[in-house]
């Protein structure tokens, strides 16, 4: 459903993304987890088409997002970790051109609109102006947004991100919620003890490059002096405890 292989992002003579190959199976949540500056919204940006990779491979549902972008569009929910949203602008009329930009039939906008916007708890806000909305309820809206057309497959970008612990349990109660529904989903974070319920996998990211795929269980074996976890599996790679054990035959999974 979301495969990457040997994608490569070079900016300024510097490799930002170095070989990086996965795959997410469909219905599969995966997190991208690493330290700041690892690459892991790029990966995200790149699958969104935001970000063109300078050479290799990204496919969504089959699609190749180089070649058509457009199409690959039709298929991914993307949302940004800080979205541009228009001023004097209220939720509804927003939601009502994004639905008008996806080429919704008319008939068909007011339900879809409706169904987002009440899937990601948000249905009350129709009369508030994106600018007066908090970060939790932007977030939200803005994965309402990107639930419009359906698209199989989501994209998210730090979803978790500046939110205050209430809207942080609330958008992980979502994102399981979304799980459920069968969507497949690529997550980058930094906070994978909230989403801990959904991820299936991880990959670990180092300096834009794949260090390590599997469970936390998986990517903690032989560590003695840790429960298996997420963030126990990010540090260990960062020290370098284990930077030999990345995948080297083909897309990981």
């Amino acid at each position: 459903m979301i495969q990457a292989d040997s994608i490569t992002v070079r900016a300024r003579r510097r490799d930002l993304l170095s070989d990086v190959s996965f795959v997410v199976d469909e219905g599969e949540c995966v997190a991208l987890l690493g330290a700041n500056g690892c690459g892991k919204s790029l990966v995200i940006r790149v699958f969104g088409t935001a970000t063109r990779a300078t050479s290799g491979t990204a496919l969504v549902a089959g699609v190749d997002v180089r070649r058509k972008p457009r199409e690959a569009r039709r298929r991914v929910g993307y949302v940004m970790e800080t979205p541009a949203l228009p001023e004097q602008t209220d939720v509804s009329e927003y939601m009502k051109a994004m639905a008008a930009s996806h080429r919704l039939p008319r008939e068909d906008r007011a339900d879809a609109i409706a169904q987002s916007l009440d899937l990601t708890d948000v249905g009350h806000l129709t009369d508030a102006l994106l600018t007066d909305l908090s970060r939790g309820e932007a977030q939200r809206v803005e994965l309402a947004r990107a639930l419009l057309h359906d698209p199989p497959i989501l994209l998210l970008d730090e979803p978790l991100a500046g939110l205050d612990p209430a809207g942080q349990a609330e958008m992980a109660e979502i994102l399981t919620e979304l799980r459920a529904m069968g969507k497949t989903m690529l997550i980058a974070t930094n906070l994978p003890e909230f989403v801990e319920a959904t991820i299936d996998r991880a990959i670990l990211l180092h300096e834009g490059r794949v260090v390590g795929v599997g469970t936390a269980a998986e990517l903690c074996v032989d560590m003695d002096d840790a429960e298996p976890s997420w963030r126990a599996a990010v540090l260990r790679r960062i020290r370098g405890d284990a930077d030999n054990d990345a995948p080297d035959e083909g897309p990981s999974r």
